[in-house]
């Protein structure tokens, strides 16, 4: 438990691993089998707290045994997303505040409780409410969004890490006193990876492929490039790159239409 909400969740009994599961600890979310995720609210001076709750089902075989071969304990999903969190945090990278997190060994169930961001909106939410219009004030705003949105991936790739699940919809924008910070969610699949360019090109092409219609322009990818790789002028690999991620954005796009998803 984070040191900040001890009493909090003592108050609700959240100090124990099996009200978790306690159907009345939250309000369903979703439900995919392997994870379901909660809206719980807990009681505090001056208001209440939403935090979000992420229940796991045991890893599967497959991760064990990339574990074992590693010589490595195998982590639950919950405290791989916890040291996620602290990970990104320390290279100054916003993201989710962690609450509490639970390991059940004996069965492999894990969980997390992180705070709300509040007053935030999907990156993809955003846009669409934002960008819309390519003229006046918005296209200042669409600027800055793309320069700290470029700034944000390359703090993370520079670090050796990947997302891969770097969709828009796992971008957050909180906006305050007239400006706005991006945060991260959705930690449990970062990592290193050997194949680091091809999990590098992945992100981008997610967040590509995940770009709502009419609200950022071929201009706006160009400058996104051109921070991500602190450059003012594109050499042939870095074109290369880009290429590469439209390619790839190109192919999810044809797959998930042939599977009938929008």
């Amino acid at each position: 438990m984070h040191r900040d909400f001890t009493r909090l969740l003592r108050r609700r009994g959240l100090d124990v691993f099996e009200n978790y599961y306690d159907e009345r600890t939250g309000k369903l979310l979703r439900d995919v089998g392997p994870r379901a995720n909660l809206r719980v609210t807990l009681d505090a001076e001056g208001g209440a707290v939403t935090g979000f709750l992420k229940r796991h089902e045991p890893i599967s075989l497959a991760e064990r045994l990339k574990a074992w071969l590693r010589l490595r304990r195998p982590k639950t999903s919950a405290r791989t997303e916890w040291e996620n969190i602290e990970r990104l945090a320390g290279l100054g990278i916003s993201t989710m505040q962690p609450i509490a997190l639970g390991e059940d060994r004996s069965s492999g169930r894990s969980f997390l409780l992180t705070a709300e961001i509040g007053s935030a909106t999907p990156a993809d939410d955003y846009a669409r409410e934002h960008f819309a219009s390519s003229q006046g004030p918005a296209l200042a705003e669409r600027r800055k969004f793309v320069g700290r949105l470029a700034e944000l991936v390359r703090t993370l790739h520079a670090a050796g890490l990947t997302h891969r699940d770097l969709y828009l919809c796992h971008v957050f924008v909180r906006e305050t006193g007239g400006d706005f910070r991006l945060h991260l969610i959705d930690l449990q699949r970062v990592g290193p990876c050997v194949l680091l360019r091809r999990w590098r090109v992945k992100d981008a092409a997610q967040l590509e492929y995940s770009r709502p219609a009419g609200t950022f322009t071929a201009t706006d990818a160009v400058r996104f490039l051109h921070t991500y790789f602190d450059t003012r002028r594109l050499d042939h690999g870095q074109k290369m790159f880009a290429r590469d991620v439209l390619g790839k954005a190109a192919r999810m796009k044809h797959r998930n239409q042939a599977k009938g998803r929008p």
